[in-house]
């Protein structure tokens, strides 16, 4: 049982139970979760200096990884749109966001283009399908587009000892924590294989996302792992 992190629940308990496969974990379902969202903190979340300083870490990777200032970019899950006034500082003015939750950028249209990356940064964790999740992002990349996904990791973490990484677990948001066996494990179902793979160079805290996988479609190819 794993306390909330989230101060307005944080004297509830959620069930968390790991794969014996992949080693993934996840959150027992509840019938109220729009409850939890309603006031989901991050909403009211600023860019400020440390959020900067991450989204640069997540820059650089992508730059490692191809991103070039003429690449069609969409932010699926993108909140407020915070890292595309970061992204459109720094000279790629073709980005765009999607967000079902946010009235601003749930725009059906957005969904019916494809790009040149597609970007989704902590959310799969938050589907209770990550399968089907996979699939509607690769719908939005292009044939030889590229899609990254930044996410926690299972591995790792010890359910003994959940109070010191309750921001990592955030139940009952974080639905289902995926293994890095796991999300390279269902790549491949969506034709997609790794190609670029990056671990974070800050200890897990507050910070958001914890590692980050980068996908293309490219059958019969094994991709270049860093």
């Amino acid at each position: 049982m794993v306390r909330c992190n989230v101060r307005q629940y944080r004297d509830r308990y959620f069930r968390v139970e790991r794969c014996a496969h992949c080693q993934s974990l996840q959150t027992e379902r509840i019938n109220n979760l729009p409850e939890y969202y309603a006031n989901y903190p991050i909403r009211n979340q600023k860019i400020d200096y440390f959020l900067r300083a991450w989204y640069g870490m997540l820059l650089k990777g992508l730059v490692q990884a191809g991103l070039q200032r003429e690449h069609t970019i969409l932010d699926y899950g993108c909140n407020q749109g915070l890292f595309l006034v970061f992204l459109r500082e720094r000279g790629y003015g073709l980005c765009t966001g999607y967000d079902p939750y946010v009235t601003f950028y749930k725009d059906p249209a957005t969904l019916q283009r494809q790009y040149d990356w597609v970007i989704s940064m902590d959310t799969i964790e938050h589907d209770e399908d990550p399968l089907q999740f996979l699939h509607c992002l690769n719908k939005l990349k292009k044939p030889e587009g590229r899609l990254c996904i930044t996410t926690p990791r299972s591995e790792g973490i010890d359910l003994r000892r959940s109070e010191g990484i309750l921001h990592r677990l955030h139940v009952p948001y974080h639905t289902n924590v995926l293994s890095e066996k796991a999300l390279v494990r269902i790549g491949p179902e969506e034709g997609l294989e790794p190609m670029f793979y990056k671990e974070p160079t800050y200890m897990d805290s507050w910070m958001p996302g914890t590692s980050m996988a980068f996908y293309r479609v490219a059958p019969g190819m094994l991709g270049k792992r860093n």
